[in-house]
């Protein structure tokens, strides 16, 4: 795994722009109007979570 010495984060996600975790509980339920609030701010979210991730979430940013 390429992530053996990162950190499991187990806070729940209170800033989906700039820390958004697909494991929070919050994400299942409301992944379509997160994504849609996420677009309103910015085409990208970032996370640090389990060792780095982005979030495209237009079509131009992908």
């Amino acid at each position: 795994m390429a992530y053996e010495n990162a950190q499991l984060d187990d806070q729940p996600v209170t800033d989906w722009l700039n820390d958004w975790d697909w494991l929070d509980p919050a994400w299942g339920e409301h992944a379509i109007s997160i994504w849609n609030e996420i677009r309103d701010q910015c085409p990208i979210a970032s996370t640090e979570r389990y060792g780095r991730a982005f979030l495209p979430v237009t079509m131009e940013s992908v």
